[in-house]
C-alpha cells in the first residue's frame, strides 16, 4: 500500500527538558497535516483491509469537528474510496473548516438530529449503499484494525521510558497501545487521559491491563470545555517548541501530564507525552474566540 504522503517515519521522539525528570513528546503528528496522529494509525489497516478486500466505500460517524470524520474522508480520496460521513446535528448554514474540508475530498456528508444520530443501524437502512462493497466504522473509528495499528505507536518507540502519557476519547488508541505493550512485556506506566466525561467506561475498557492507569478530570469539566490555563500550557507549548497542540485533546493532555507528575513528586523519570495530532481543533470560531480572551 502506497503511503500517499503519510509518513511514518517523521514521526521523531523530541526531548522537551529536563528537570526533576526528563520529558519527551512523540511527534505523531507530523505523519499528515490532515490524517495526523492516532487518526492515521486507526485507519492503516482499515484501508488495507479495504483494497485488499474489494470495499469501494467507507461509512463512519462525527461531529462537525471531528478529527475521525475529517481524516477519513482525507484518506478515502488519498486511496479513491468512496465516503459517507454520518453528521451528528442539523447542517448549519455556514459550513465550518473541518466541513469544507471534508467536502473539499468529496466526502457524502449526511446531517441527522442528535436524537436521529443515537438510532446507528436505523440510519444505516436509510442509506442508499452496497454493503457488499461498503465497511461501516464506529464513531472515533473503534475497529480491530485500529488497535493493531494504535499498537504500533509502542513497537517503534526508540528509547524506554518510565511512562507514557496520551489523550483519550473513545478509548481504541489508548487499548492498542495496552495490549502492545503487555506483548512486549514493557514494564512502563501507560497513562491514559480522557477528554470526555468517560473515565469509568474507559477504566473499565482496560481493566486487565495492571500498568495502566486512568486519570480523572483531565476534559476540564466536560468536552470541548477550555480555561485559562489550558490556553497557557498551548502558549508554553507554542513558545517554547513551537508544536501546536489542540484544547480539545492534546492541550488537555499535556496540562493534566504536568500537573500529575508534580502532585506525584516525581524524580529522575523519562517521561513520554504522545501528540496524536488534532491540530485543527485550535482553529475553529468559539476556540480562537477562548484563545483570544485568555490573551487579553
Amino acid at each position: 500500500m502506497r503511503n500517499k504522503g503519510l509518513s511514518e517515519s517523521h514521526s521523531i521522539e523530541e526531548h522537551l527538558s529536563t528537570g526533576l525528570n526528563e520529558i519527551w513528546i512523540k511527534r505523531d503528528d507530523l505523519i499528515h497535516p490532515i490524517v495526523s496522529g492516532n487518526k492515521w494509525r486507526k485507519l492503516k489497516y482499515v484501508i488495507q483491509h479495504a483494497l485488499e478486500n474489494n470495499i469501494n466505500h467507507i461509512i463512519t460517524y462525527g461531529g462537525a469537528y471531528s478529527n475521525h470524520a475529517l481524516a477519513t474522508a482525507c484518506v478515502c480520496s488519498l486511496f479513491d474510496l468512496k465516503c459517507t460521513i454520518i453528521v451528528r446535528g442539523e447542517e448549519p448554514a455556514e459550513p465550518n473548516h473541518y466541513t469544507l474540508l471534508i467536502r473539499a475530498f468529496n466526502a457524502r456528508m449526511v446531517y441527522v438530529s442528535r436524537e436521529v444520530y443515537k438510532q446507528k443501524d436505523q440510519v444505516l437502512e436509510s442509506l442508499n449503499y452496497d454493503s457488499d462493497r461498503t465497511l461501516v466504522l464506529a464513531e472515533g473509528g473503534a475497529h480491530e484494525f485500529a488497535s493493531q495499528g494504535c499498537g504500533e505507536i509502542i513497537s517503534v518507540l526508540k528509547n524506554a521510558y518510565d511512562a507514557i502519557f496520551i489523550a483519550s476519547g473513545t478509548g481504541t488508541t489508548a487499548l492498542g497501545m495496552a495490549k502492545k505493550m503487555t506483548e512486549l512485556n514493557m514494564r512502563t506506566e501507560l497513562y491514559v487521559m480522557p477528554v470526555l466525561k468517560n473515565e469509568s467506561e474507559t477504566a473499565e475498557l482496560l481493566i486487565e491491563f495492571s500498568n495502566t492507569h486512568v486519570l480523572n478530570n483531565a476534559h476540564l469539566g466536560g468536552y470541548a470545555k477550555t480555561n485559562a490555563e489550558l490556553f497557557e500550557g498551548i502558549n508554553q507549548m507554542l513558545a517554547q517548541h513551537g508544536i501546536v497542540l489542540d484544547p480539545v485533546y492534546t492541550g488537555k493532555a499535556y496540562i493534566a501530564m504536568l500537573k500529575h507528575i508534580k502532585e506525584s513528586k516525581w524524580k529522575g523519570k523519562k517521561v513520554l507525552f504522545i501528540h496524536t495530532g488534532g491540530q485543527l481543533g485550535l482553529f475553529s470560531q468559539p476556540m480562537l474566540k477562548a484563545w483570544a480572551n485568555s490573551l487579553g
